[in-house]
């Protein structure tokens, strides 16, 4: 009968305790005694883990992930169709343009004179004179002649809070803040393939799911919140901002005519109450909306930093820096701007409620711009590529080719994604004058190669936004919430604001001012959620790798000065490959076959026009010497450029449009699939002596790789660890548990099962059968080891091995427990060591046995060592006979030095084994104990009578 019990123990038959299913609880039929001896193992594990394959990624606990992003325009051209022809009626005579203009500039920039080079009014940023917006008249639009730097400029707010932290109305206590938002991202615990993690963050960056609201979207909070306008901006990726009419930044930086200390077009938000007044310095929640957009402007990358900076200094109200508030962009009440700083801001060119002209009531019709402007991207994407690798993608907004360029010409591609190949026309010598010339000889002031180069930029975006933090969450709960005060920090006035303000103010901290040590910054990182995709500390946060810009200086006009923004962003795709495309465009130059040309024979007449040559080589586009110019007479100042322009937006610069796409930052590291590279399956049932974790106990049942993946539901493991029960117990109910290495619970589905083998020990008999039974193998163990040197008996080389007894073999030392247990631990010692002298005299040269006795314990070795030289010294002592005849014994025990067995003694065993052999015969089925005890009593007997019979 087997005394091995067989335990079917899965998820159906058992109870699933908590929401993981990864504690089985199973209930015996009947309470089961398990004796001290009893084995236990483990014979094969099955874990339910849905989906766990090769492209999984197992998340361990639930991961909020807060990412904080400053949104930012770019110093470009924003153009809009006009509502009426009307507005681009021909202006004077002497204006260069006199077609109608399809499109109206939405931007308008200012402090140009001021923020870059030489500050008198006669050295204007526009290297073809100043303008502001739309001049006069909008149908002007002289501030598209070329364009912007198509440099990066992050949007800045206005702020209204005292240093109390509650809101003012006046101007001095009006500054500027970072226009930031907060993303949040949820991921629950579980297994996800990689394409499924990369569309649940996407979605959630892009506001289809709002995590902490049901996972409805943008538009639906939007609409509980009644905030809803039909303009489908997420509060993400993508915010408004306040467009002002011709009542706002123009007609405030002309002529500041409100009531003193206001400045109403940044204050008109569409807030209720007192929001519209009041903004706490920090990172927009995605719920926090305003109805017609904030109001905002595009400033510098370094005037934006020190805004930024200033927010979580402390300064606050009227402690605020004269450098940071709103005197910086709009004149004071005297119309004078006291520290002026170039800015890029949007309105449109006319006033609500005057309908008395066509260009008002063309805008009544045609009026895009009542919701505001949405600025940001529109389509976040996190995917994973062919190589396996996550990569991201469109935090920034592409340019898209137009229907018609800005002179009524036709496009190819409309609607394609682009970038634009852009060239200021002229070149930098003495003819080329930066003012309308009146003759092409004129010796005018010359355009600054500098300015050329700075101005030719690739126009490949209008938007974007720029992430500042990827960990927010994180680094509050690494900081404690207290992060290190950072340079310039004025603890006093920080003291003074309620303690909810200041965090919410360190929102707008980047990553590393949450940590004083960049050992630390990275460290925590580790911690993130994008290192676990893959994405490293330098791949997508690390300043030092984030995009540098370059403009003209602030104190040269010939100088450049540079910048890093302080976030991580995108930027579309335009490199060499687009050369052999756009080579030789832009010729504008008509063919026509002369009137006057007679072809020979049949040789038919060239076509009436020909337009639109190119040669595809390595060749630059065309840039043409003069601007746009279609008025004839004008002609001899400016010539005949009209095709040239073809595409573009401006009048002293070409564009190329390339069809082109985003570049994806890819990770640096493959994800990392799971952090646990197996589990522990652990279980009341054995004695917790194992150890696991660190210095934890637990009764460890089995280990299963998590490489061991037979589909994409279960993980399959064949282990065998064996446990031996050493104190006797009664179960009736076995718990079993699968874990992390670190103990934490594993979500699993409830379909787990384990098959275990419960072996209980064979009745132990009393200790005086027990000692005659290893008497009986001593005996046994003597004899084989006799019989290998056989051969050497014969031949008379070798005598028989010296009998065991005559060891002295120290016993290992053992517990009254274990003495009861095991009874005759010396005998089995000596039928090892016996072994183990056998193997070591085998052996050829000093070096093998030398390394033999390395590896025995070392209390083994002088017993082996005496043992093995008997063996060398029988060796030596001739002799002959067999291994079962007394006399080899007496001849071994005589060339030892040890007296010879007495006659008596010789006898007695030859009757022994006389009598040993006929019981064998005579009974087959009696034990080989029985045998022998019976055996030796008769022996004894029979020994007795021969001699009473001799006396």
């Amino acid at each position: 009968m087997s005394n091995t019990i067989y335990l079917d123990i899965n998820a159906k038959n058992s109870k699933l305790e908590g929401d993981d299913n990864n504690i089985l609880q199973y209930e015996l039929p009947e309470e089961l005694s398990l004796p001290t001896g009893t084995q236990v193992k483990c014979l094969q594990s099955i874990v339910n883990q849905q989906g766990t394959v090769g492209s999984s990624i197992v998340i361990d606990e639930d991961i909020i992930e807060k990412i904080v992003v400053q949104y930012y325009v770019v110093d470009t051209t924003y153009p809009y169709p006009t509502p009426s022809l009307a507005v681009g009626q021909p202006g004077a005579a002497t204006d260069v343009t006199t077609n109608w203009q399809l499109f109206q500039e939405l931007s308008v920039a200012y402090n140009s004179e001021f923020g870059y080079g030489d500050p008198s009014p006669d050295m204007p940023l526009q290297p073809f004179g100043t303008f502001l917006s739309n001049g006069t008249n909008p149908g002007e639009a002289k501030n598209v002649t070329v364009g912007g730097f198509e440099i990066i400029l992050p949007l800045l707010q206005v702020c209204e809070m005292d240093a109390a932290g509650t809101g003012v109305v006046t101007r001095e206590q009006q500054y500027f803040i970072p226009f930031t938002g907060v993303i949040e991202i949820e991921i629950r615990k579980g297994t996800y393939n990689v394409n499924k993690l990369a569309e649940i963050i996407t979605d959630q960056m892009n506001g289809i799911e709002i995590p902490n609201f049901l996972d409805k979207s943008a538009s639906d909070v939007q609409k509980v919140n009644n905030t809803y306008s039909g303009y489908n901006t997420n509060n993400t990726t993508l915010r408004k901002i306040l467009i002002v009419n011709q009542n706002g930044i123009t007609a405030f930086y002309n002529d500041r005519n409100t009531a003193p200390g206001e400045f109403e077009p940044f204050r008109n938000n569409g807030l209720p109450g007192p929001d519209q007044y009041i903004q706490v310095p920090q990172p927009l929640p995605s719920v926090r909306d305003a109805t017609f957009g904030f109001s905002c402007i595009g400033v510098t990358p370094t005037f934006a930093s020190a805004c930024r900076k200033s927010a979580i200094q402390g300064y606050v109200g009227t402690n605020v820096p004269a450098d940071y508030r709103l005197n910086v962009v709009m004149p004071n009440d005297n119309g004078v701007v006291e520290n002026p700083s170039f800015y890029r801001g949007f309105e449109i060119p006319y006033t609500p409620g005057n309908i008395s002209d066509a260009i008002q009531q063309g805008f009544l019709q045609y009026n895009p711009f009542t919701s505001g402007f949405a600025v940001g991207s529109t389509g976040f994407e996190l995917k994973v590529n062919d190589d396996g690798e996550f990569q991201m993608d469109y935090t920034h907004t592409p340019r898209y080719i137009p229907t018609y360029d800005t002179f009524g010409n036709k496009q190819d591609n409309p609607g394609q994604e682009c970038a634009y190949i852009k060239r200021v026309c002229g070149t930098p010598d003495t003819r080329r004058t930066a003012e309308f010339p009146t003759g092409r000889s004129a010796p005018a002031r010359t355009i600054d190669l500098s300015w050329t180069r700075s101005y030719s930029q690739p126009m490949k975006r209008t938007t974007g936004f720029m992430v500042l933090n990827w960990a927010y969450q994180t680094c509050i709960n690494e900081s404690g919430g207290t992060p290190p005060p950072i340079e310039g920090q004025q603890q006093g006035y920080l003291d003074a604001l309620p303690e909810n303000i200041v965090n919410d103010m360190n929102g707008n901290r980047l990553y590393d001012e949450w940590f004083d040590s960049d050992t630390r910054r990275r460290e925590v990182w580790e911690k993130t959620l994008w290192y676990k995709l893959g994405f490293t500390y330098n791949d997508i946060q690390n300043p030092a790798n984030f995009e540098r810009q370059y403009f003209p200086s602030t104190t040269s006009r010939q100088d450049l000065s540079f910048t890093t923004i302080e976030g991580f962003t995108t930027n579309e795709r335009l490199d060499a490959s687009a050369l052999t495309t756009a080579s030789t465009l832009v010729n504008g130059q008509g063919h026509s076959a002369s009137g006057t040309f007679s072809p020979k024979g049949a040789i038919n007449p060239v076509a009436g026009s020909i337009s639109g040559i190119q040669s595809f080589n390595t060749m630059d586009i065309n840039v043409p010497y003069d601007i746009y110019n279609n008025n004839a007479a004008l002609k001899t100042t400016f010539g005949s450029t009209t095709g040239a322009y073809k595409g573009s937006y401006y009048y002293g610069a070409v564009m190329v449009p390339v069809i082109t796409e985003g570049i994806p930052v890819s990770a640096s590291r493959l994800p990392v699939f799971n952090d646990n590279g197996y589990m522990l399956v652990t279980s009341d049932l054995v004695e917790p002596t194992d150890i696991v974790k660190k210095n934890t106990f637990a009764g460890l049942l089995d280990i299963i790789p998590n490489s061991n993946l037979n589909n994409a539901d279960f993980i399959a493991d064949r282990n065998v660890l064996n446990h031996t029960i050493s104190n006797p117990q009664v179960v009736k109910e076995i718990t079993i548990k699968i874990t992390n290495p670190d103990l934490t619970n594993i979500r699993l589905e409830p379909n787990s099962a384990f098959l275990l083998a419960i072996t209980l020990p064979q009745p132990k008999q009393t200790v005086m059968l027990a000692d005659l039974e290893y008497s009986s193998q001593e005996q046994q163990v003597a004899s084989s080891i006799q019989q290998l040197t056989v051969e050497g008996i014969k031949n008379g080389t070798l005598p028989d091995f010296p009998t065991l007894q005559t060891y002295t073999v120290q016993p290992e030392p053992v517990s009254a427990d274990q003495a009861r247990e095991q009874p005759q631990s010396a005998s089995r010692r000596r039928i090892e060591l016996a072994k183990r002298a056998v193997a070591y005299h085998k052996l050829k040269t000093d070096e093998e046995k030398a390394e033999y006795l390395s590896r025995l314990p070392e209390g083994d070795r002088d017993a082996v060592l005496r043992a093995a030289r008997d063996i060398g010294r029988s060796q030596g002592g001739g002799g002959g006979g067999t291994a079962s005849d007394p006399r080899a014994s007496d001849s071994a025990r005589r060339a030892t030095g040890r007296p010879p067995l007495t006659e008596r003694e010789v006898r007695r065993g030859e009757i022994f084994r006389g009598i040993q052999e006929r019981l064998r015969r005579e009974n087959p089925e009696q034990s080989f104990r029985d045998r022998n005890i019976e055996a030796a009593k008769l022996a004894e007997e029979q020994i007795q009578r021969e001699e009473r019979g001799r006396e």
